[in-house]
C-alpha cells in the first residue's frame, strides 16, 4: 500500500519543478528548521570575500548543478562552505 509524501517533501518537489530557488535549510526531526548541523565556528571568519562572492555567484545560477570546493587540507574549504 503506497502512502502520500509529506507535505514538506512535496512543496520541495514543487520548488524543483519549478526551478525555484531552494533554501540552504533542512528540517530536522519533529520539523524544526536547521541552517546546518556542523558546530559553530570559536573564531570569526576573516577575509575570503572573493570566494564567497564567487559562491554566492555560482549558487545563484540556476545552471549550476553541482559546485566542488577542492584545495590542500587546512585552508578553510569547511569554514567556506556553509556560508
Amino acid at each position: 500500500m503506497a502512502s502520500e509524501p509529506e507535505k514538506t517533501t512535496q512543496h520541495l518537489a514543487e520548488q524543483i519543478r519549478n526551478h525555484e530557488p531552494i533554501e540552504a535549510a533542512t528540517l530536522a526531526k519533529g520539523g524544526t528548521l536547521v541552517e546546518h548541523n556542523l558546530p559553530l565556528q570559536p573564531t570569526p571568519f576573516v577575509g575570503r570575500e572573493v570566494e564567497l562572492a564567487t559562491l554566492t555567484e555560482r549558487l545563484a545560477d540556476l545552471e549550476c548543478q553541482l559546485l566542488t570546493l577542492v584545495g590542500p587540507g587546512g585552508i578553510g574549504k569547511t569554514r567556506l562552505a556553509p556560508r
